[in-house]
């Protein structure tokens, strides 16, 4: 689990990742959260599908596959965040998300910021990238006030990237 000022951000184990998705109102008894984060629309539910199906044929990188919820004091999930896939040339790529009502809060830059964070210090990851949508300017300022460095842009996409510089020099 990673701890920020205001925040608990936790993996979903293949487990819970599971029972989100089938009985909602059964994971929030059990663990004792409110899910109050972004829609789990029908792509949502397809995209979070599609990594146990991953985690299945990699549960050794199961953290780099899985959903990590972002939730508040009060005990609320406000939103989620990924990693997509394991370090590629000590790269890993992050993606993330927040429920409607709880934008503009700060709570999107410090869960990226302390998620990030935590993934430079772990073993053969040294970067972490993320892109955004040219024209999605909350997303942007997001990864700008974590600490993301803009990159470059292809086609539709910007790319940003965060890295510890203390440990390139």
């Amino acid at each position: 689990m990673i701890h920020s000022s205001r925040l608990h951000i936790f993996p979903l184990t293949q487990h819970e990742l599971q029972l989100m998705l089938d009985n909602i109102t059964l994971f929030e008894t059990q663990k004792h959260l409110v899910y109050d984060g972004e829609l789990l629309d029908t792509e949502l539910s397809q995209i979070m599908e599609g990594q146990i199906t991953i985690i299945n044929q990699d549960p050794n990188h199961w953290l780099w596959h899985t959903f990590w919820l972002i939730v508040d004091q009060e005990s609320r999930i406000v939103g989620s965040l990924c990693f997509k896939g394991p370090a590629i040339d000590e790269t890993v790529e992050i993606g993330y998300g927040i429920g409607q009502k709880y934008r503009s809060m700060g709570y999107t830059t410090e869960a990226v910021k302390a998620t990030c964070q935590w993934a430079l210090t772990q073993q053969g990851v040294n970067k972490v990238i993320a892109e955004t949508e040219n024209n999605n300017l909350a997303s942007r300022r997001v990864l700008e006030k974590a600490g993301f460095m803009f990159s470059h842009v292809k086609g539709e996409f910007s790319w940003w990237l965060f890295e510890d510089h203390s440990r390139t020099e």
